[in-house]
């Protein structure tokens, strides 16, 4: 590792279901890193939804001052050289992130998204965008209802504003597709607000390469500042909190719906939507 005096945070940002436990466990076992995954997610997260909604000073503020409550201060006290968070949920947040943090760094964490919506949807299909959930959130933010929902992960889920132009669509949405515009905007927030960050801060990684090349691992770490052991390329070729790995898939139908509402951020990620593969992991277990 860096023997910098200053801890320096490392954002790594995806879609979810996307190899981030898998680089979490790794970080965490690699001298001087203090790893995170999802940090204090269930805080953070309804104060993002409620300002992405609502757009207003009110909730700007809100959200400032949660962040500054319960994020800031595990980075700012750290006593490692770098300081980790893998999650999804930082994705609309990163320019206020690097205000505060300019000299962090930032990974976008890729997986193809007919992967990650397939694992949502089959794996955790209660925990993301359920119809219940989903009506219990846009009652409470339009103002139809004065109950706000429990601070659980189900039911804080992006919603696009009544003044969005994805907003009519989004509604007619069932909870398939809900998963889908997930992983597309959640893709799009972190591309977008990369294109105002500095190059030198910023890495672009796929899950498929970093199981495959040990290169590309090779590269992250150098980007990271830490020093490369050819046992860590070990950690990314087998699973990772699954006892027997199991290949879900989309079927015809979903996998038109899927590309009518990402097909564009595939092509431009350089996956194709008909590739359903299964990684080749050693020793699975």
């Amino acid at each position: 590792m860096s023997t910098a005096s200053v801890t320096c945070p490392v954002f790594i940002l995806s879609a979810g279901r996307s190899g981030s436990q898998l680089l979490w466990k790794a970080l965490a076992a690699i001298e001087g890193v203090a790893s995170h995954h999802e940090f204090r997610l269930i805080d953070l997260k309804p104060q993002i939804v409620k300002y992405l909604f609502h757009r207003d000073q009110r909730h700007h503020s809100d959200l400032i001052d949660c962040i500054q409550e319960h994020y800031f201060p595990s980075i700012i006290q750290c006593d490692k050289p770098l300081w980790a968070d893998n999650s999804y949920i930082l994705a609309p947040v990163i320019q206020l992130l690097y205000e505060r943090f300019p000299t962090a760094k930032f990974v976008h964490l890729l997986r193809s998204g007919v992967k990650v919506v397939a694992s949502w949807y089959y794996k955790l299909t209660n925990e993301i965008y359920d119809d219940e959930s989903t009506r219990s959130l846009h009652d409470f933010l339009t103002g139809r209802s004065r109950n706000e929902p429990p601070h659980e992960k189900k039911y804080w889920w992006y919603i696009p504003p009544p003044d969005d132009p994805d907003y009519a669509t989004f509604m007619r949405h069932d909870q398939f597709e809900r998963v889908c515009y997930h992983w597309y905007k959640t893709n799009h927030w972190i591309s977008s607000q990369f294109a105002k960050l500095p190059p030198a801060s910023q890495a672009v990684v796929r899950l498929e390469d970093l199981a495959r090349e040990e290169e590309v691992l090779r590269g992250l770490w150098e980007f990271l500042g830490i020093k490369y052991d050819r046992d860590h390329f070990g950690w990314f070729t087998k699973p990772f909190n699954v006892h027997t790995p199991r290949n879900y898939t989309l079927d015809n139908s979903q996998l038109r719906r899927f590309e009518r509402i990402a097909g564009t951020l595939m092509t431009r990620y350089g996956y194709d939507a008909s590739d359903q593969y299964q990684l080749a992991y050693d020793n699975p277990s």
